[in-house]
C-alpha cells in the first residue's frame, strides 16, 4: 500500500458564477492516481472528467502498463469532450512501486520532488512556452499578443495551447 499522508487541495472560484476546477484522488493497495482539471470557458469539460476518471482509470492495468494506461485515459477523455465549448487543462500522475508517472495537457504543470530534493517541472502548454504552436495558431488566423492567443473574430482568447474540450 502506498500512504501519501495528507493531500491538500485548494481551490478559488473567482468571480465566475461555477467553480470550473476540480480534482481527482483514486487510491488502492497498487498505488494512487491524482488529476486536476483547471475549466475554462465554463466547467462542463472539467467536471466530466472529474465525473470520469475514477470509473476510467484502471488501476489493475496501470500497475503492469502504467504509461498506456494514462495514454488510454487521456485519449478517451479527448473523445468524450471533443464537441464541447468548455474545455480543461489535465495533469495526472501515478504512483506506484516508488515510480512516478505523468501526463498532461495545458498549462497546469506537475511537479514532482524525489527524496533527494531534485524536483521534475512539466512543461507547460501556453502561448509564452512553445513557437511551434504559436506559428501554427497564426497560420490559423489565431492573435498572440504578448500572452493570449485570441480569436480575431470574437477577441476570445486563452493562454494554453493545448487543453481537452
Amino acid at each position: 500500500m502506498i500512504t501519501l499522508g495528507k493531500v491538500t487541495v485548494a481551490q478559488a472560484q473567482g468571480p465566475r458564477e461555477h467553480q470550473e476546477d476540480f480534482y481527482v484522488v483514486k487510491q488502492d493497495e497498487s498505488g494512487v492516481l491524482l488529476a486536476i482539471m483547471d475549466g475554462h470557458i465554463g466547467e462542463r469539460a472539467a467536471r466530466l472528467c472529474a465525473e470520469k476518471i475514477p470509473h476510467l482509470f484502471n488501476m489493475s492495468a496501470a500497475v503492469e502498463h502504467p504509461e498506456r494506461t494514462l495514454l488510454a485515459l487521456m485519449s478517451e477523455l479527448g473523445v468524450q469532450t471533443r464537441s464541447m465549448r468548455a474545455g480543461t487543462t489535465i495533469s495526472l500522475v501515478y504512483i506506484t512501486s516508488g515510480k512516478a508517472y505523468a501526463a498532461f495537457l495545458g498549462d497546469s504543470p506537475i511537479i514532482i520532488a524525489t527524496h533527494e530534493g531534485k524536483l521534475a517541472v512539466s512543461e507547460e502548454h501556453n502561448a509564452r512556452s512553445n513557437d511551434n504552436e504559436l506559428r501554427a495558431a497564426g497560420a490559423r488566423g489565431g492573435v498572440f499578443d504578448g500572452s493570449y492567443l485570441r480569436n480575431p473574430a470574437t477577441g476570445a482568447g486563452l493562454q494554453m495551447t493545448r487543453s481537452l474540450g
